[in-house]
């Protein structure tokens, strides 16, 4: 088991699904989408613009796979590339972040971005980074969705709460845990989402389970269950 610590939230998230999605998560190198480089690049862009020149280029609209575009690989070099009507969607989506009053308060008044932190859970390192840090914990999600119904479906879904509580054991601050949401298409929506105690309890309570679940575990790979399981009616067959 050795072998598979520390954890993060993302493998933790995997184990929870089976232990085999845990260990195809450990053993596969993760191909970018072009979802998770814009989020990747928003971030960048809107925690840490001094970065953006050396981490990302900014191409013309080439056509992939011709002369103009090798040429560009060229150019960018370790740079990751992004086409010029990309990277105006990015640009965008990072000021509406900014003109929000709520979600421009959570980022001026942060003293640290993208933290790397490591620490311990129920007997088990993790280590992972935060995006904003401050008086606030708080993190910067990049979805389709940030209305009131379609986040909180979004934070429960993908156990964004457990994210939440694991960062706020690993600074070591009983301070409150927000979400900046943006939505990806225009026109941009912004919200800002406080966690409440009850949510955060909640994700300590599930984390325990899980990683006891994860300390019994005998490293093998595994299903679902191992049970023949039957299926019955539905309530609303």
């Amino acid at each position: 088991m050795k072998k598979y610590v520390p954890l993060s939230f993302s493998s933790l998230k995997e184990f929870a699904k089976s232990p085999n999605h845990f260990i195809h998560y450990k053993k596969h190198q993760r191909v970018a989408t072009s979802a998770m480089t814009r989020g990747s690049a928003l971030h960048c862009l809107v925690l840490e613009p001094d970065e953006f020149e050396s981490r990302y280029f900014i191409a013309p609209n080439f056509r992939r796979g011709t002369k103009a575009w090798d040429e560009c690989i060229e150019a960018a070099g370790t740079r990751e590339i992004i086409k010029d009507s990309e990277f105006e969607g990015i640009e965008r989506m990072a000021a509406s972040i900014m003109e929000n009053r709520q979600a421009r308060e959570v980022i001026t008044n942060a003293t640290a971005f993208e933290q790397h932190v490591e620490f311990e859970f129920n007997g088990i390192p993790f280590h992972g980074f935060i995006d904003i840090v401050g008086p606030v914990v708080a993190d910067l999600k990049s979805t389709q969705d940030v209305s009131p119904y379609g986040f909180q479906r979004l934070v429960f879904n993908y156990k964004y709460h457990w994210q939440a509580a694991l960062y706020l054991r690993a600074v070591g601050m009983e301070n409150e845990f927000m979400f900046v949401g943006i939505e990806a298409n225009a026109p941009h929506n912004v919200m800002v989402y406080r966690l409440t105690r009850a949510t955060i309890d909640l994700a300590v309570r599930e984390l325990i389970d899980i990683t006891n679940a994860f300390k019994k575990w005998d490293g093998l790979p595994q299903t679902y269950s191992d049970e023949i399981i039957d299926i019955e009616p539905l309530p609303w067959t």
